[in-house]
């Protein structure tokens, strides 16, 4: 489950998950939500990205990165997410399923500039939580 927090000027977003997985997978609906109206994303076209990392933190950010590269390159948009980890949740494979953005189709809401560190965390206890700052 993910929410946007009140912002003066960027997209501030909090993820609330029952396991790692998860996480990753309501954080990138969250990023593409912020792009656009994600229900509107056809899960037509798969990629798949494979990322490691020093830890979950980290990991999550090179993610967010990875997805911000993806649609400022190939133009692509996603809204169906399957993400996997190694033991040490370090190595993550995630297989994403989407489509070629259009303006018309996809209702465009935000320009993500960056995805910034400033108050960006991840916290496991009990459950997992995030929390990261989209510069618009």
């Amino acid at each position: 489950m993910y929410k946007f927090l009140e912002h003066v000027s960027d997209q501030l977003v909090e993820v609330e998950a029952k396991d790692v997985e998860e996480l990753f997978e309501d954080s990138a609906k969250a990023f593409f939500d912020t792009l656009v109206d994600i229900n509107k994303v056809e899960p037509k076209d798969e990629f798949e990205i494979e990322l490691t990392a020093n830890n979950v933190q980290d990991l999550l950010y090179r993610f967010l990165n990875e997805l911000l590269y993806l649609f400022d390159t190939k133009k692509a948009v996603f809204s169906k997410f399957k993400a996997e980890f190694d033991e040490e949740n370090t190595r993550i494979d995630v297989k994403m399923w989407g489509e070629y953005f259009d303006p018309k189709k996809h209702e465009p809401k935000y320009e993500i500039k960056a995805v910034t560190l400033h108050n960006f965390e991840v916290k496991h206890n009990g459950c997992w939580k995030a929390r990261f700052l989209f510069d618009l």
